[in-house]
Parts: structure tokens; C-alpha cells; sequence
């Protein structure tokens, strides 16, 4: 069996590139049995450069189903979603994760002193290990 189980899509996600049928496409066209949807969920992100990275639980809910749908059958598509961990909102992890049907939770540590790594380029250059 052959999954890939990170990805986002550009409905959810405002780091990714691809939409749902390219992404089930792209899947498809690679030999993947499973891939899984692990749209990105950033709250209370404290980063000044970066984008609002939450959505609407509910839209995603409905619009996974019928990505679902629409897959052919030699393609699983399984729901996730990934948290930005930050430990003051373990709270709000646990009652999104634990309200949804989720088949994969993964918890990231995007940030560092505030700040998201993906954005750093110059501004840790000098920051010693």
C-alpha cells in the first residue's frame, strides 16, 4: 500500500497550490492507495507576516464528503487536519479534534519565538543553535 497522509489544498489552506481534483489526480496518477486531506488550522497564530490560517470546520466537514464522492474507488481519501501546537490552546485542539471525525490529527510546531518558520529567511540568520 502506498499513502501519502499530508496534504492541503488551496480550498483551506492559504500555503497550498493545489485543488481537490488535482490533488485525487495527482494521487491517482502516482500509484497512491490513500491519500489523506490534512488542511492546515492555525489559531491564534501571533505572526504579523502571515496569513489567517483558520476555516470554517463545518465547510470543510461538508466539502470533504463530497471530494469523498467524487474519488474513484481505487483511491481512499481520508479527513484529517493539522494544528499549528501552541500549548496555551490545547483546549481548543482537543474540543475541534475530539468533535469531528477526523481519521488523522497531526500537531506541528510552525512557530519559533512568535514567529512562523516558514517566513524566517533573514530573520533568524544569526540565531545560534
Amino acid at each position: 500500500m502506498r499513502a501519502d497522509i499530508h496534504n492541503h489544498t488551496c480550498h483551506f489552506s492559504p500555503d497550498a497550490k493545489m485543488k481537490s481534483d488535482e490533488l485525487i489526480n495527482a494521487a491517482i496518477a502516482n500509484g497512491i492507495d490513500v491519500a489523506g486531506i490534512t488542511e492546515n488550522y492555525e489559531y491564534d497564530n501571533p505572526d504579523p507576516e502571515d496569513t489567517v490560517q483558520t476555516f470554517d470546520i463545518d465547510d470543510y466537514n461538508r466539502r470533504f464528503e463530497e471530494w469523498k464522492r467524487s474519488c474513484p474507488p481505487s483511491l481512499k481519501l481520508i479527513k484529517g487536519i493539522e494544528f499549528g501546537y501552541q500549548s496555551h490552546i490545547v483546549p481548543v485542539i482537543n474540543r475541534i479534534a475530539e468533535s469531528n471525525d477526523f481519521d488523522i490529527v497531526i500537531l506541528s510546531s510552525h512557530l519559533f519565538r512568535g514567529r512562523d518558520v516558514y517566513f524566517l529567511g533573514e530573520h533568524y540568520k544569526d540565531t545560534s543553535k
